[in-house]
């Protein structure tokens, strides 16, 4: 069952946080977590999959960082910040 959309914009927010402090492990554990229940087809699909890109990338699962970008539409305002995560 999905979460309610309030809960995942929270999540979307810790996960974010922990990503720009250089916490990417502890992103992808609360990501991981709750990705069951995630609304990943809801309000912030592109911003979990673009946030899940970035978590993966930097904890250096670059391919798999990259297979979840490949959700987030060219031109997203997070394309920037995957291409300098994922991308060498």
């Amino acid at each position: 069952m999905a979460q309610p959309p309030e809960a995942d914009l929270e999540l979307l927010h810790r996960v974010d946080a922990l990503v720009r402090a250089d916490r990417s492990r502890e992103a992808l554990e609360l990501l991981e977590r709750d990705w069951p229940t995630f609304s990943i087809r809801g309000a912030y699909a592109v911003e979990a999959w673009a946030l899940r890109a970035l978590a993966l990338c930097t904890a250096g699962r670059v391919a798999e960082g990259l297979a979840s970008a490949s959700h987030v539409p060219a031109g997203s305002s997070y394309e920037e910040r995957i291409q300098g995560a994922c991308v060498p």
